[in-house]
């Protein structure tokens, strides 16, 4: 799959790279790639994020495109919604490539359910989501032990942090007391 050459193109670029910050990935990710050309990096922040569930209710969980053929709601991955007048064209794609031609829902002729809808769904978050509290820590003894150039610091310093987020790494597949002791 296409995204999966450009993850291996990312982790060949970065091998021999320290990468000190998050603020460094998106230069990173758009110079791993020159030929054909560089890749498009587009820099979202946490309150660009929206809570699209709201609007799932106003479609069944079949739907049928212009030719008859029947789509799952639930394998949908990407919509379009063209409002044109009073009418709302609405194309899906059903592949990761879109250049191909949509295909085109049959419209749905119940303007009442739009006219419930509001302009644009809820944003998902409000603010930049918060580390565990252990993180946020280590994090900052990096900074202050000198691991961490000083011209990031800021960056970490302004992270959120609450006690009540846990991390969520996966469990180690070896025990400590399983460590031999002549290492």
């Amino acid at each position: 799959m296409l995204v999966d050459s450009i993850h291996a193109t990312i982790e060949r670029f970065i091998k021999k790279t320290t990468v000190w910050a998050p603020s460094e990935w998106p230069p990173i990710i758009k110079n791993a790639r020159t030929n054909p050309r560089p890749l498009e990096v587009i820099e979202l922040k946490s309150t660009d994020f929206l809570d699209w569930k709201q609007f799932s209710t106003f479609f069944p969980k079949i739907l049928k495109t212009e030719t008859g053929e029947r789509v799952m709601n639930s394998k949908l991955r990407s919509l379009l919604f063209i409002k044109k007048d009073e009418d709302v064209d609405i194309l899906i794609f059903e592949s990761y490539k879109f250049e191909e031609c949509p295909k085109k829902l049959h419209v749905i002729k119940k303007r009442e359910r739009f006219a419930q809808t509001p302009t644009l769904p809820n944003k998902s978050y409000e603010r930049k989501l918060p580390i565990s509290s252990a993180k946020f820590k280590d994090l900052s003894d990096l900074c202050k032990n000198g691991i961490i150039p000083e011209k990031f610091h800021a960056e970490y310093y302004g992270m959120n942090s609450s006690e009540t987020i846990r991390d969520c790494l996966d469990e180690s597949d070896i025990e400590d007391s399983n460590v031999s002791d002549d290492y």
